[in-house]
């Protein structure tokens, strides 16, 4: 294994710098209470503690109507997870892989691609037009406070609404003045260090981490030698140049800046080189890859009109953010084993995003606003240092959100918008190529105070993307004749609620949502006879599905979390010539089932404050790997076991895992092995 040397980021220097300088504001205060902005639940970064006696609505706050699950907590930090297997404990969700943790892995909602699901990290947007889909596998769970998964409708404030809805993330910021540490060993040589400092203080804070991980990822697999129906000559091997080493380095800051204004700023860069494993049947054994990104955030809120005496802020606020997203992954096959153009490859991507949003509230109970954004994008492959492809995309949204209160328990909302697109590549350029009207309408009504009613319906449009057009990766190819898609959505919900009295009776939290969606010339992917997918076409499909989430809380030492997942994908393009007409790459059941025994205990002798054990299952049906059905991905279900503890008022913390406990063989996307059974541990210390 090697490690990539390279410069210190820009974008990682500013925020450092920034962090710097909200540090010393803060120990420039003489009080440590955060004033009143400070707990506005519309804040983009904030700090959450969730204990387990409390059953909380997994239901995101800043959207009224549209279905969303929150991930935080206990469920952010399980031990040897992924990002990518958090982000499947949200009903609707379906995640690609293409191996380990630090391998590539995409997220879609409701039968959605992944590019149809803007996934944004710190407000910034990571899986603009230049990628077309987010790399959950770059994305640091370790500094994640909170995910908000919206489902089928995006919130007016992303900027964009995706057809399957949308991810957030959202890192922390610190609740107290110190440092910690973080050790993390697990099999197939994983080794994670972590270290944080921070301050908190009257009308500041600020985090600063580093993290170092590498692991060997040799996990043994079944190769098949391609005949999946035949058994008679499959081998165990290990996996083969799948290492990687990776460094990772935050900056977040916020400071007060006086009559309800302030500032957030967030810098991220990231170095990894790692193996390219290829295909199991066809593994790759020299080549290799290394991916720098650098991310820049800055926000700042300022108040457009007098607030009231008592109120942090006014009826109305301005929000302006710019962010930067870079990166730069360079490819090498020294023995043509990735079949790619030529033995190096290099891909450099950059997107610069300017957004003002202004929201005022009418009253008590009205609110609206106007948002506008332009962001470039900018796409450029070189191919052994020649200059291969440019490619470029500018685009500009304006959009409106409303919500406007018909009694005290109901509420209509509604987002609209449109956007112009021009591109620039190998092909012909189009001056706003698109320019087509969006949006949805929803509706709220508290039933009874344990009965919510939600209903929504809405009408999107996507171009493709330049990665879309032109090809993100070896195994991921472009198809520059693709042309925009565009569809519409309905979705209606229930939401039930009951919470106990005291803390040993019975809490629970119940969601169910059916919802259609049908789209005209959707841009799905299909695995070719060469072992790589591309995007195409299909002139019409309809995704019909039912979700259901569940959370309890018992006695105040069991809890139990479900979601399920029916999905019905079809092809519905006149004149469809083929026996099948399942859309490939689409699994009809997903489940996800956990159980946890826990204790609170606040015992004195060991300074224990919580135990627990837990059970997770989760179950994925089978999928076609291509439109006419030949190729079958199996289905799997994998057992995990973790265990935690924490000590002295939380500041040191123990957690165990053993995943896939019964080896189950599992394969995504086109014939990569997932891993086999692992084990992992972790240590916290707060200071």
């Amino acid at each position: 294994m090697s490690v990539v040397h390279s410069s210190f980021p820009p974008s990682l220097l500013f925020a450092f710098v920034f962090a710097m300088v909200t540090i010393a504001h803060a120990q420039a205060a003489n009080d440590d209470q955060p004033r009143a902005s400070e707990k506005d639940n519309d804040q983009p970064v904030i700090d959450v503690t969730v204990r387990g006696s409390r059953v909380r609505s997994p239901a995101s706050s800043r959207d009224p109507t549209a279905a969303s699950t929150v991930i935080s907590g206990a469920s952010l930090r399980c031990t040897g997870c992924a990002t990518a297997e958090v982000l499947s404990q949200a009903p609707g969700v379906q995640i690609t892989r293409t191996g380990s943790g630090a391998e590539l892995a995409t997220a879609s909602i409701r039968g959605a691609t992944s590019a149809q699901t803007p996934v944004l990290l710190a407000g910034i947007p990571i899986n603009d037009d230049v990628a077309g889909t987010a790399d959950l596998s770059l994305i640091p769970l370790w500094m994640i406070d909170r995910v908000e998964v919206f489902r089928g409708h995006a919130p007016g404030f992303a900027g964009q609404l995706g057809l399957g809805g949308a991810v957030f993330f959202e890192p922390r910021l610190p609740s107290r003045s110190g440092g910690g540490l973080s050790q993390t060993v697990g099999s197939y040589g994983e080794l994670s260090t972590a270290i944080t400092g921070s301050l908190k203080a009257k009308g500041a804070a600020a985090l600063i981490a580093l993290q170092h991980a590498q692991a060997r990822n040799d996990y043994p697999y079944t190769d098949d030698r391609g005949t999946r129906f035949e058994t008679g000559d499959d081998v165990r091997r290990r996996r083969d140049n799948a290492d990687f080493v990776m460094n990772d380095a935050w900056a977040v800051g916020r400071m007060d800046l006086g009559t309800g204004a302030d500032l957030t700023i967030v810098g991220n860069a990231l170095d990894r080189e790692q193996g390219v494993t290829g295909l199991a049947v066809v593994p790759a054994h020299h080549a290799r890859a290394s991916v720098q990104r650098g991310l820049t955030g800055l926000t700042t809120r300022v108040p457009c009109a007098a607030a009231k005496h008592g109120e942090a802020q006014g009826p109305c606020l301005l929000s302006l953010s710019s962010a930067v997203v870079t990166a730069h992954t360079r490819l090498s096959d020294p023995l043509g084993e990735l079949s790619l153009p030529s033995e190096h490859v290099s891909t450099k991507a950059i997107r610069f995003l300017q957004q003002a949003q202004i929201q005022h509230r009418l009253g008590d109970n009205h609110e609206i606003g106007v948002l506008g954004s332009q962001a470039i994008e900018r796409l450029g492959i070189d191919l052994d240092d020649r200059q291969g492809l440019q490619a470029a995309r500018y685009t500009t949204r304006l959009a409106a959100s409303a919500t406007f209160a018909l009694s005290p328990d109901a509420s209509i909302h509604g987002v609209g918008g449109a956007e112009c697109h021009t591109t620039q590549g190998s092909g012909p350029s189009s001056s706003c190529g698109v320019f087509e009207p969006y949006g949805r309408a929803g509706a709220r009504w508290l039933a009874a105070p344990w009965l919510l009613l939600l209903g929504n319906a809405g009408h999107y449009i996507r171009p493709p993307t330049l990665g879309e057009l032109y090809g993100t990766s070896p195994t991921v190819r472009g198809t520059p004749t693709l042309v925009a898609e565009n569809g519409q959505n309905l979705d209606a919900g229930v939401r039930l609620s009951k919470e106990g009295q005291t803390s040993t009776d019975l809490a629970a939290h119940l969601e169910a949502f059916v919802f259609s969606r049908w789209v005209n010339d959707l841009i799905a992917y299909q695995r070719t006879s060469f072992g790589v997918i591309r995007p195409f076409n299909v002139g019409s499909a309809r995704f019909v599905g039912i979700e259901i989430a569940t959370r309890a809380v018992w006695l105040n030492h069991l809890r139990h979390d479900l979601t399920v997942t029916l999905l019905d994908p079809r092809d519905t393009t006149d004149g469809n010539a083929l026996t099948n007409d399942i859309l490939p790459f689409q699994s009809r059941m997903m489940l996800s089932n956990r159980f946890e025994v826990f204790s609170e205990p606040a015992w004195s002798a060991l300074r224990l404050d919580r135990a627990a054990i837990a059970l997770r299952l989760q179950h994925r049906s089978s999928r076609f790997a291509d439109p006419a059905g030949l190729i079958v991905i199996d289905a799997h279900t994998t057992f995990d076991v973790e265990e935690s503890m924490d000590f002295f008022d939380r500041s040191l913390s123990v957690r165990l895992a053993l995943r896939n406990l019964f080896d189950q063989p599992q394969f995504d996307t086109v014939g990569y092995p997932l891993p086999a059974r692992s084990y992992h541990a972790t240590f916290e210390a707060w200071f």
